[in-house]
């Protein structure tokens, strides 16, 4: 049984942005389901794979701050390496993605979403480091 690690203020503070950062990401695809999108991030389209970079910078920054305020826990069994809100935050994304063949005002892009999936992936790399590099409340570092 894995024992449960106390609240940081790191993590605390990861809880309150990832609330902040989650209601800001439905608010988007809200706007981008009623087709306004490119109202609002048309900037975005200027720049060469701009969309693409949109869509790994925003679950880059949801995947950190998912994955810090879980305490970058990894799922047990076979797929020890992956942090639980990598794989949670994969598994909603590519709903959401591949429920754009359905939705008459989205359009898929497999390329959105393997952007999306590496986002996670980075995002994930960066909690697990900074998990390492978070000292406890003892002075040493947190674990391997």
């Amino acid at each position: 049984m894995q024992r449960r690690t106390p609240l940081t203020r790191g993590r605390r503070l990861a809880i309150v942005l990832l609330g902040v950062f989650a209601a800001v990401f439905v608010a988007i695809i809200a706007v981008a389901i009623r087709g306004e999108g490119r109202v609002y991030w048309h900037f975005l389209y200027a720049i060469p794979c701009g969309d693409k970079l949109g869509h790994f910078g925003l679950l880059a920054v949801f995947s950190v701050l998912l994955n810090t305020a879980l305490g970058a826990r990894r799922a047990p069994g076979r797929l020890a390496p992956c942090l639980i809100g990598s794989i949670a935050l994969a598994v909603l994304m590519t709903l959401e993605e591949w429920s754009q063949l359905f939705i008459a005002t989205r359009t898929f892009d497999p390329f959105d979403w393997l952007s999306s999936l590496a986002g996670i992936a980075a995002g994930g790399f960066l909690a697990r480091l900074l998990s390492r590099a978070t000292p406890r409340r003892d002075g040493e570092t947190a674990g391997p």
